[in-house]
């Protein structure tokens, strides 16, 4: 962070994104504790979701022979998110308790 501060960021020639820069880490500092958070164990990084979107998206939706409907590929991607994440029979139940 004081390495940003040194930095002259205001100056016109920046986009504003760079000029926003030093603000924009200043407001989420707290959020940006990554070596406290691999201490305890937390995932870093988007190595996880990508890792869960190729497993579980990819391998099912873009099979050879399959031809997704965008409708019925986000039915299939709802049910299999739920199955995945352990919730599918809460919302099977859910389901059928808001069709009856």
């Amino acid at each position: 962070m004081q390495a940003l501060q040194h930095l002259d960021l205001d100056r016109e020639c920046y986009p504003p994104e760079v000029r926003q820069a030093l603000g924009c880490f200043l407001a989420h500092q707290d959020r940006m504790r990554y070596a406290q958070f691999w201490a305890e164990d937390y995932p870093i990084g988007s190595g996880t979701v990508e890792s869960a979107a190729n497993t579980v998206v990819h391998h099912r939706l873009r099979r050879p022979g399959r031809g997704w409907q965008r409708d019925a590929a986000q039915a299939m991607l709802a049910g299999l998110s739920e199955l995945h994440s352990g919730r599918f029979d809460q919302a099977w139940l859910a389901t059928l308790s808001a069709t009856t």
